[in-house]
């Protein structure tokens, strides 16, 4: 289809990890990786849309491929999903991650990551720009202690919501160019439920200014 593109890849590391080790045991100490992913993106009823999935063995090593680089973490496996639409009231955009991590060890904490994220931003008069978005983290052992498993180390139990919001402002001139303002501000809740002292809320806020000047040189 014209709207819509596949992409998929795949990697193959060897990884010398002891190479004092003699000529005869040389290939003892080589470790083998694997990295892949497949994707699709394109438009849908006018909105944009990305599915996302890979999958990096423990002992990938190195990046093969400038593309593997960023997702090339070792013993990883993840999905990945955007989705934005501009409409009369603003764009509108969601995202959905999920990663797993120590899933092939029977002796780990198997770890899922689970992130969502809303935001919505619009833009007024070609000036003033509002964004406002809301986003939740959960991090969770799937063989748990309490499923009949031993203790493992590496058991989490975490959650995190936030928001966040900004107004912008961008003030232009003839003579001295154009100005913006900015104003940021968020609150995140964590807990854990695993360690709880560790629970925290932290908020923020900013007040930032730009001036981009007019240009006296060709």
């Amino acid at each position: 289809s014209q709207n819509w593109l596949w992409n998929s890849e795949y990697a193959l590391t060897s990884n010398n990890v002891n190479r004092l080790l003699p000529q005869s045991s040389l290939n003892a100490g080589r470790q083998f990786g694997r990295a892949w992913r497949t994707g699709v993106s394109g438009t849908w009823h006018k909105a944009n849309i990305s599915l996302a999935f890979r999958d990096v063995s423990p002992n990938f090593a190195i990046p093969a491929t400038a593309n593997l680089t960023q997702l090339s973490l070792s013993d990883r496996r993840g999905l990945d999903f955007s989705i934005s639409r501009d409409t009369l009231y603003g764009n509108f955009s969601g995202t959905y991650q999920l990663l797993q991590s120590d899933f092939r060890y029977s002796d780990r904490s198997h770890l899922v990551l689970h992130n969502v994220g809303l935001n919505w931003a619009k833009t007024f008069g070609q000036t003033t720009s509002v964004t406002f978005g809301v986003s939740e983290a959960r991090t969770l052992t799937t063989n748990r202690s309490g499923q009949g498993l031993p203790n493992l180390p590496g058991e989490a139990a975490q959650r995190r919501f936030g928001v966040n919001g900004s107004v912008n402002q961008t003030i232009s001139t003839e003579k001295l160019g154009s100005l913006n303002l900015g104003i940021t501000g968020s609150r995140n809740w964590f807990r854990d439920r695993v360690n709880q002292n560790a629970n925290n809320i932290i908020s923020s806020a900013a007040i930032n200014a730009g001036w981009n000047p007019k240009p006296f040189f060709q």
